[in-house]
């Protein structure tokens, strides 16, 4: 994730305009990843202001897809769909601008 995901400058932009990003190393912050459930790595969460779990996703995420996973947050999508209905709305949308612009 570090070197590809996190390195992306797309990815960079928009989490530094609506996020507020925040790395844990859950090897030395034994408690932060026993409140989370952190128990393979990577892990990334998405937490709210109010500190309520929106989201959690192990593993790899390449660039594209987390990025996609950060609009749908973002824009509170998942509070009423689900994120394969949000990534084909997204999809439509690519391919209603594409038609326009050819």
């Amino acid at each position: 994730m570090n070197s590809q995901t996190f390195a992306d400058a797309k990815i960079i932009d928009y989490l530094n305009k609506n996020f507020v990003a925040i790395r844990v190393n859950a090897e030395k912050e034994k408690e932060v990843a026993k409140k989370y459930g952190v128990n393979r790595f990577p892990n990334n969460w998405f937490i709210a202001e109010d500190n309520s779990t929106l989201s959690s996703q192990p593993g790899f995420i390449p660039p594209d897809m987390f990025l996609d996973m950060l609009k749908f947050l973002n824009t509170d999508s998942f509070k009423n769909m689900k994120f394969s209905e949000f990534i084909q709305k997204q999809e439509k949308t690519k391919d209603k601008e594409k038609a326009v612009t050819q």
